[in-house]
């Protein structure tokens, strides 16, 4: 099972009935997957009841995820670079996220 969302109260899986839902999945071992969005909690609900079954989440004004935007000009000379053209696209880095509860965070050394 996969949540792709924009994160915030509108996420599906703490939305309504769907927190119960996927804890009765996560408790028969059903493998799931969040994009980071997707494990962002609303601040009026406690991280705990989001984060069923997920080893991280991301933490308002604690996690940390900028933007960049990464340019491939040149390819080494293999068969699965043939045909491949520069390229550049936008990407999102995650980090300082949280575990296990508020107190459980982890972040990248300086």
């Amino acid at each position: 099972m996969l949540i792709y969302a924009d994160g915030g109260g509108g996420t599906p899986g703490i939305s309504g009935d769907m927190r119960r839902k996927i804890a009765a999945l996560v408790k028969k071992r059903v493998g799931w997957a969040v994009r980071i969005s997707a494990s962002k909690c609303p601040p009026a609900i406690p991280a705990r009841p989001c984060r069923i079954g997920l080893a991280v989440y991301y933490e308002h004004q604690f996690s940390v995820n900028p933007m960049w935007k990464p340019e491939f000009k040149t390819f080494p000379n293999h068969p699965v670079a043939r045909g491949v053209k520069p390229f550049a696209l936008l990407d999102e880095m995650v980090f300082q996220t949280c575990a296990g509860g508020p107190t459980a965070r982890m972040s990248m050394p300086r």
